[in-house]
């Protein structure tokens, strides 16, 4: 008995053909079950640039703030066009990041990263990476400062300055003014520039409510307040109460600060200002977080 072979000319290219597509499953396969190797030491301190140590606060930050039954991993994007990490339950969630950035964090020990089923990126903080935040926090040595950085934290993060760019400029020249050596001589433009930041904020807060009854751009507490019907719940009903209320003090000290103390008969103070301009900071900050959390 004899046997006969027909050559195909296109063998060796269908072979390596065959050996690709198994190797890219089995890599696949490897990466949905692997975790990427991390430093998981925690006797030693993460080596972080600040803006490395910046970006984990905001991720934990905002992780700490959504309810347990809502939190999921985040989702890492990053081709040669863009690259951003979005997360899957809070709206608005989405921010520019460098994947180098999460690759170093994920090599400290402070993030998780993992695969999705379609090849994904998806990371989470780590235990360690909430207690190092935590560290963090500790180290501050007043607790009024370390609620003025998370505050100023917020506003300052990128998705929070798209959603109300205008509010987050004027408010911005108000905080550089008040740092500035001449501060006392520009109060009057400090409650200017905050009274305009909370007319921005209430304008994009009051455009996405289906408000029934129309109130002009000054009314800021009435935008506000047909804003927070909207999220108003049995468990939350009284603190929002609580912040409109806030609010609408928060407006008598802008305007009196904006005028410079004439209609009281009393003269302002830094002090006058810089709670006018953190508490600006700070009702937008709830504000936004009773939204869009």
């Amino acid at each position: 008995m004899s046997f006969s072979f027909k050559t195909n000319p296109n063998f060796e290219r269908d072979l390596n053909r065959a050996f690709k597509k198994i190797g890219d499953e089995a890599e696949k396969s490897l990466r949905r079950q692997v975790r990427i190797p991390i430093n998981t030491s925690s006797d030693s301190e993460p080596l972080l640039e600040p803006r490395q140590i910046e970006l984990l606060i905001e991720i934990v930050e905002l992780v700490r703030s959504i309810p347990e039954n809502r939190r999921d991993r985040f989702i890492l994007v990053s081709n040669h066009v863009e690259s951003y990490a979005m997360h899957q339950t809070v709206r608005n969630a989405r921010f520019d990041v460098y994947k180098g950035d999460i690759d170093v964090l994920a090599n400290e020990g402070l993030l998780n990263i993992d695969f999705g089923s379609r090849g994904s990126t998806l990371f989470d903080v780590s235990p360690r990476g909430f207690r190092y935040y935590e560290e963090l926090m500790q180290s501050k040595s007043e607790p009024s400062e370390s609620m003025q950085d998370v505050v100023s934290r917020h506003l300052n993060f990128e998705p929070v300055r798209n959603r109300y760019p205008e509010a987050h400029r004027k408010w911005s020249e108000a905080q550089a003014i008040l740092a500035g050596e001449e501060a006392l001589q520009h109060h009057s433009t400090i409650g200017h520039l905050c009274r305009e930041a909370v007319q921005e904020f209430a304008e994009v807060v009051y455009k996405r409510t289906d408000a029934g009854e129309t109130f002009e751009k000054a009314h800021t507490v009435k935008r506000i307040c047909e804003a927070l019907k909207a999220v108003e719940s049995e468990s939350t009903g009284e603190f929002l109460k609580a912040l409109v209320g806030f609010q609408a003090e928060l407006n008598t000290l802008v305007q009196r600060l904006e005028h410079s103390g004439q209609k009281e008969g009393e003269s302002v103070t830094t002090e006058d200002a810089r709670r006018v301009v953190f508490g600006t900071a700070y009702m937008m900050f709830e504000v936004d977080r009773a939204l869009n959390v």
